[in-house]
């Protein structure tokens, strides 16, 4: 159904939407204004993709709900562009699984499949952050503990050089929303009550210095949305007293600029053309080195810590090596000198 987003009631002249093909319907990710796409389960207990009318509710214009064969049910949605969206939920086994979904049909593009994600017991949420990376958050068992993984946008498998990662602290993660491009918060609950949890949109890990907060107020939240990259808000269930909604902070996410503490080789000709490695911090995303005044060429950032440039034209006589990344440019330092010679 259509819901008015000020009130929350039925939006006027609307009413509940009969799905055929579908018995649950659990999630639903929006691609424009007037098309949406919902994930859940037919009597079979088969998991579905229906694409929706933004507008009325209804299926969209000539499509149907799709039986999405490897699932059991699908659990959450999101979409990462027009084309491409990513349903998360679980098989018969029971185990994790992930699967794109084409919004416009709700069937599987051709060449992907449904993606079992080993170590997962089931998955309920996922957001994407990038058109390219989502973040998916479940549970282990019966007896949890919650987890979250990062998964490939275009095929729903694990991200190449990542793994499920289990949050201590939780019994099960059920909604994530991601309002920092690194930083998601997910809600579900611990043995005793709600809980919130800071979780890397790259490895699914609570960063250091951050911890799951328990939401002693609530019993299972399972919703969560952000207004601001600061503020986000989850909402559940409070035992006996109804529906609860709470307000969690997201942790701040700022990079630190950039440092050098050494390069090597320290000298060069003025000619320029020297492969120059710089050590340092803070080198993820750097977008410009420069040799006093002039720019390096064929930059190669290795790590976070480590690059290579090579060096420009100059002048003879001591530079100081900069590295400029979106948080800043690194400040002058005894270790950055480089000599023309």
């Amino acid at each position: 159904m259509r819901l008015d987003a000020a009130t929350g009631a039925v939006a006027s002249g609307e009413s509940v939407q009969h799905i055929n093909g579908t018995a649950e319907l659990n999630g639903v990710a929006c691609t424009s204004a007037s098309a949406c796409v919902a994930v859940g389960f037919n009597a079979g207990g088969v998991g579905v993709a229906v694409p929706l009318s933004a507008t009325t509710g209804k299926i969209a214009s000539g499509q149907s709900a799709k039986a999405i064969t490897g699932t059991a049910g699908l659990d959450g949605v999101a979409c990462v562009s027009s084309a491409l969206c990513l349903a998360v939920g679980s098989n018969d086994t029971p185990e994790g699984v992930s699967v794109p979904v084409d919004p416009a049909t709700g069937a599987v593009p051709s060449g992907q499949s449904v993606q079992v994600i080993s170590g997962t017991y089931q998955l309920n949420g996922v957001s994407c952050v990038s058109a390219t990376g989502c973040l998916a958050v479940g549970y282990h068992g019966a007896t949890g503990p919650g987890q979250a993984v990062p998964l490939d946008a275009a095929t729903g498998a694990i991200a190449a050089g990542q793994s499920v990662q289990d949050i201590t602290g939780t019994f099960e993660l059920i909604g994530v929303a991601c309002p920092q491009a690194a930083q998601c918060v997910s809600a579900g609950d611990t043995d005793s009550g709600g809980a919130a949890a800071p979780l890397d949109s790259a490895t699914g890990a609570v960063p250091a210095g951050q911890s799951v907060q328990d939401i002693t107020v609530a019993g299972l939240l399972s919703g969560v949305a952000c207004p601001s990259a600061a503020l986000c808000f989850v909402a559940g269930v409070n035992g006996s007293a109804g529906g609860t909604v709470a307000d969690v902070g997201v942790p701040s996410t700022a990079v630190p600029a950039p440092a050098v503490t050494a390069v090597s080789p320290a000298t060069g000709p003025t000619s320029g053309g020297t492969t120059v490695t710089i050590s340092g911090t803070g080198f993820t995303g750097t977008t410009q080195v420069t040799f006093g005044s002039a720019a390096g060429s064929s930059l190669d950032v290795i790590s976070s810590t480590t690059l290579t440039v090579t060096s420009p034209a100059h002048g003879a006589g001591k530079v100081n090596v900069k590295v400029t990344t979106t948080a800043g440019t690194s400040p002058a330092v005894t270790g950055d000198k480089y000599k023309y010679t």
